[in-house]
């Protein structure tokens, strides 16, 4: 067996080795932020569930509802305020 010799150098590998530390920092916030959207989604999701049974509970109608995760809450939340203002 046989090695070959280094042919790289110093100041060549600490720049890949900056340019790797710097990507996995940059993945490793994009995944948390995402982490934490997905959790909040859920939040609003359930807390508008528990909006319409508290609405049906009251004798309203039920509001309709998209299942889009950035509009459900503000639909519940709007249909809420206008049968409460009448």
């Amino acid at each position: 067996m046989s090695t070959h010799l280094e042919s790289s150098t110093k100041k060549g590998r600490s720049v890949v080795y900056i340019v790797s530390v710097i990507l996995l920092v940059v993945l490793a916030v994009i995944a948390l932020m995402t982490f934490r959207s997905a959790r909040e989604t859920q939040q609003s999701l359930e807390k508008a569930d528990q909006l319409i049974a508290s609405i049906n509970e009251a004798g309203g109608r039920r509001p309709r509802v998209s299942r889009s995760p950035g509009c459900l809450a503000t639909t519940a939340v709007r249909s809420a305020r206008t049968r409460t203002t009448r």
